[in-house]
């Protein structure tokens, strides 16, 4: 029979964790490595951390924010078909058709790091001057020599199955562990010790400044767990106590042991 894996779920945040904290979430918990450490992370994550993750062997869950959202109209005032996310992207021929039928060809490449780049697609020069759509496509102040433009991301591997991943339902329900354990002290956090914005600049002292918040939850988490389980003892032994006495009451004296016997 194959052994159980033994994992432990880490809450972290993504913008606070790279490549050396990946590495080293086996040791001190438990783990044999940090492949047997589940982690997850909050709505926004860094394409650094998903690599990361995947060359360490690591069991990533979280969730992308994409700064894009449905909309009917752009900054430019275009909508329907001329919006730039209804272009169809051609993989065979690696382009994107227009509405008008034109190709906007493969053009300039830009890195944006971590292994994430922007590829521009652009029709050609004298393309877009005649065409009957131009006022629907290009901006209203365009100059005579416009044209248009898509600019597509090209991400890592690491990302891509990161993403099919995450749409499986049993992943979605693995992640929605996080809501329950990590929304609370973040509240907390901000409405108590009232750090929304840090008072101070630099790496260290930031993160001395959030470490000392930390701990405040976690001291006041511990206090109310203490009192709680003291009151539930004390619950606890009345109840107990409430038993004996409707035993010592309702029973024979020869019956009772003699801890419970009237004096």
């Amino acid at each position: 029979m194959k052994p159980r894996r033994r994992c432990r779920t880490w809450l972290i945040r993504a913008e606070r964790i790279g490549a050396q904290s990946v590495a080293g979430l086996g040791e001190g918990t438990g783990a044999r490595s940090a492949a047997d450490v589940a982690v997850l992370a909050g709505t926004a994550f860094f394409v650094e951390l998903v690599q990361a993750a995947a060359d360490y062997g690591v069991d990533f869950y979280g969730s992308r924010q994409d700064s894009w959202r449905p909309i009917e109209r752009d900054a430019f005032g275009r909508s329907g078909n001329f919006l730039a996310n209804a272009f169809p992207y051609d993989s065979d021929r690696d382009c994107f058709p227009c509405p008008a039928g034109k190709i906007l060809t493969r053009g300039t490449r830009f890195s944006r790091g971590h292994g994430v780049y922007t590829r521009v697609y652009h029709a050609g020069k004298t393309v877009c001057a005649p065409c009957p759509f131009r006022s629907q496509c290009a901006p209203a102040n365009a100059q005579p020599g416009w044209r248009g433009a898509i600019r597509h991301i090209e991400e890592p591997a690491a990302t891509t199955a990161f993403q099919a991943k995450m749409t499986i339902e049993e992943a979605q329900q693995i992640y929605a562990q996080r809501s329950q354990i990590a929304e609370f002290p973040q509240a907390w956090i901000k409405e108590r010790s009232g750090l929304r914005q840090f008072r101070c600049r630099g790496r260290w002292p930031v993160s001395m400044e959030d470490t000392w918040a930390c701990h405040s939850y976690n001291l006041a988490r511990w206090c109310s767990l203490r009192r709680k389980f003291k009151m539930e003892l004390a619950h606890a032994w009345r109840r107990f106590h409430r038993t004996l006495v409707r035993l010592r009451n309702t029973l024979p004296l020869a019956l009772l042991p003699d801890l419970i016997r009237k004096p």
